[in-house]
């Protein structure tokens, strides 16, 4: 799947269009579900001319994972994937968050991405994400973890530890403009971090899968047609503009977009007739499905539903013809190499390797 348009889900409750809402430090614009819902109420966008929807048939698919438990987000540093830096106040002063907000700057973040900051909450006694929440929470000890693969995982990885270096350089510049010393803990050496990256890189590039079909018209789908099978068959529009199938508000089994400009459906121009996609791109990952052989199921019958509707040819990732057989047998294969290494679809071990 395109990693923007993924990313940009992942976010969720989001819409890259609506200039009266907020915007963020990126121009990214954000409303909630029942804004966007209102938003295509108002286009006359909302309800399909058919219902279809029994064709993505929940009860169908095997969630084997637990949704409360192997997928519930840690608060903390993963030192599986992370090399991580603890901090404490030599004279057990706590981190206000808003001193925090300070070292950490905008600078910091826009320039050292791969590093997400956690802190040991003095109230609630629990670890959470410190340049969040009230402006007044204090921490007892901060842990800056950085995540190796996203550091590591190039076109053509080096394993140079100066990539590391340049953190813990700017974070020590950076503890020096604080008035009381700072405890610093590194909890493995750069030469342990560089083999791990080795690994998690080698797993990612094998396993960091999407999977990816497309109803390709010879030359454009009528937009408006295009969003109504859409709807019909039980997908909804909403995160970045996609449409995607989803439980209430669980992340998406699997998202549609288009490689006509701008790649996702605004609907006041699919209503004005502006936007008419030559093609529909069903996806998702593997890596991250919880079921990702009977959402594969769900996701090709959606596809040949809005072909009956639409016309077109449904093509595999590499824009030939769907050998649904072939494909099927990918993903078997895929998820039985996973295995082997210990890493099953949809739970923790999976996500370390994943990425946008």
């Amino acid at each position: 799947m395109k990693k923007n348009f993924l990313l940009i889900t992942l976010l969720g409750f989001l819409s890259c269009s609506n200039p009266k809402k907020n915007v963020d430090e990126n121009g990214i614009y954000y409303t909630t579900a029942t804004e966007s819902e209102e938003r295509i109420r108002d286009l006359g966008l909302f309800e399909p001319s058919e219902d279809s929807s029994t064709i993505l048939n929940f009860p169908k698919l095997n969630f084997s994972v637990s949704e409360t438990s192997e997928l519930k987000p840690t608060i903390k540093g993963d030192p599986n994937k992370d090399f991580i830096i603890e901090l404490k106040f030599e004279n057990g002063h706590t981190f206000r968050k808003k001193d925090l907000e300070e070292l950490f700057d905008k600078n910091w973040r826009i320039t050292f991405t791969a590093a997400e900051i956690y802190g040991y909450s003095a109230n609630d006694k629990q670890w959470t994400y410190a340049l969040s929440g009230d402006k007044s929470e204090e921490y007892k000890q901060v842990e800056i973890a950085i995540n190796l693969l996203e550091v590591f995982n190039d076109e053509n990885p080096s394993f140079d530890a100066k990539k590391l270096q340049n953190y813990v350089n700017e974070l020590n510049r950076k503890l020096t403009t604080l008035n009381d010393k700072v405890n610093i803990k590194y909890i493995e050496t750069f030469d342990q971090a560089i083999e791990k990256s080795k690994k998690l890189v080698a797993l990612n590039r094998r396993f960091n899968k999407e999977l990816i079909i497309s109803l390709k018209s010879k030359s454009q789908f009528d937009g408006k047609k295009a969003w109504d099978a859409l709807l019909c068959v039980g997908l909804k529009w909403g995160d970045g503009d996609l449409f995607h199938w989803r439980k209430n508000n669980d992340e998406p089994y699997f998202s549609v977009w288009t490689s006509t400009t701008p790649g996702y459906f605004l609907p006041e121009q699919i209503k004005s007739g502006e936007m008419n996609p030559s093609d529909l791109n069903f996806g998702y990952s593997i890596l991250t499905s919880r079921d990702p052989m009977n959402i594969y199921k769900a996701m090709l019958k959606a596809a040949k539903y809005c072909k009956s509707r639409l016309g077109g040819e449904i093509l595999n990732a590499e824009g030939k013809p769907l050998n649904e057989t072939e494909n099927y047998r990918k993903i078997v294969n895929l998820i039985e190499e996973m295995n082997i290494e210990g890493i099953k679809p949809g739970t923790e071990s999976a996500m370390r390797i994943y990425t946008f």
